[in-house]
């Protein structure tokens, strides 16, 4: 079903300094990051000076100029010819992926909006699903200089709690630069992998009580029939956490090693017997040819798009030639970049979600695809776990 969608771009952006729609983050405009994440079939409405973006809009522009978010609304509002549609600003490169679960509520709940949280509570009604009929009933006469929690107050709202990343917006260029760690080069990167380490950190003796997904196990273990099936015997994880997979592989009767980035992790890996040691996709710490098979299940999703031939040519090298390598990650329609995770355990973590299509374009430089399957996520999102078995070249 087509969805609309009214993107907020016309602010006076006063604390950033310029149109901070228009401020790169990596190589993408702020607009376009939010514009690339929307549904293709959106109907798309922008409220603000007509540029050039990556995708067709509709433009509209408030009057007076910088009048407002509400004032844009109320701009956008007669080109609105569905009963319902999402909000968002165009200074929130990372919200759209919550639109969908808003809209969904929306529809199944007899309420005017569905408004978006932060873990705190505090509302943010630039991310939310409205019914047009009942804004434009509670739209002011004239909403110039008027708070968008004013159109609130006159409407019957429920609240739903999202990722802080959705909610975060760019106000400020250090903001930006905050941001911006998720994108660009080789300080990002270690920014990326010190949070990962945080996270994981704390986490670690919390997962290592969490069961494993029965898809993931099912899978997994018809790659040990594999394995044992060509007569190999040595495996190497990559992103072991806290030893889940790896006992497994132990249980089996197969000699593993691992690696992993957190140190607490790693801890638990040794404390039940299990050679695992600290290390990173991108630089692990064997010779050339050490295993006669390689597993990585949802670490490479926190590898960015720029490394991940990195890590891919990092498992070739340390495999014999023609060895499998099972790989898992979480995938989406469309790839994006993001952030995610509790606040209780540190920094959110770092993930790049790739479609398939993308996933197979990168992967096929590195081997041959011998199986690829993908399931839905059990929450209900747009998310799908993709299992790889990829067979490495004959070097020989």
């Amino acid at each position: 079903m087509q969805t609309t969608t009214v993107v907020l771009a016309g602010g006076r952006s006063s604390r950033f300094g310029q149109d901070k729609t228009r401020a790169l983050l990596g190589d993408t405009t702020l607009l376009d990051r939010v514009l690339d994440a929307l549904p293709d079939d959106a109907d798309v409405i922008v409220v603000g000076e007509q540029r050039p973006t990556t995708r067709t809009v509709r433009w509209v522009r408030e009057t007076p100029v910088f009048a407002g978010p509400l004032a844009g609304l109320g701009a956008a509002l007669p080109l609105i010819g569905a009963d319902a549609f999402t909000l968002i600003g165009g200074d929130m490169p990372l919200g759209a992926p919550a639109l969908a679960q808003l809209a969904d509520l929306l529809r199944t709940t007899p309420v005017d909006a569905v408004v978006a949280t932060d873990l705190n509570g505090h509302r943010q009604p630039l991310l939310a699903a409205y019914r047009t009929a009942a804004v434009r009933a509670a739209m002011p006469a004239d909403p110039a200089d008027r708070s968008m929690r004013a159109l609130l107050h006159d409407l019957d709202v429920t609240t739903v709690p999202v990722e802080e990343q959705f909610v975060t917006d760019i106000d400020t260029p250090e903001d930006l630069a905050r941001m911006s760690s998720t994108y660009d080069g080789t300080p990002a990167r270690a920014a990326r992998e010190a949070d990962l380490v945080t996270y994981y950190d704390n986490e670690a003796a919390d997962r290592q009580d969490n069961p494993l997904p029965e898809a993931r196990v099912a899978h997994r273990d018809e790659f040990v029939a594999q394995l044992k099936a060509e007569g190999r015997s040595r495996l190497l994880e990559v992103g072991t956490g806290p030893g889940r997979d790896a006992l497994a592989f132990q249980q089996a009767g197969l000699t593993v090693s691992g690696v992993d980035l957190a140190p607490a992790s790693v801890e638990l890996c040794q404390q039940a017997g299990l050679d695992v040691r600290v290390g990173s996709a991108l630089g692990l710490p064997f010779g050339d040819g050490e295993f006669d098979a390689a597993y990585t299940a949802s670490t490479l999703l926190h590898v960015a798009d720029e490394d991940l031939d990195t890590a891919l040519a990092e498992l070739v090298r340390v495999v014999r030639p023609g060895a499998p390598i099972a790989i898992g990650l979480w995938g989406a329609q469309k790839s994006r970049q993001e952030r995610w995770g509790r606040q209780s355990y540190g920094p959110p973590r770092f993930f790049a979600l790739r479609s398939d299509a993308d996933l197979t374009t990168t992967l096929v430089a590195h081997g041959v695809i011998e199986r690829f399957e993908t399931w839905p996520s059990s929450d209900g999102d747009e998310l799908h776990y993709q299992w790889v078995v990829l067979r490495t070249p004959d070097r020989a």
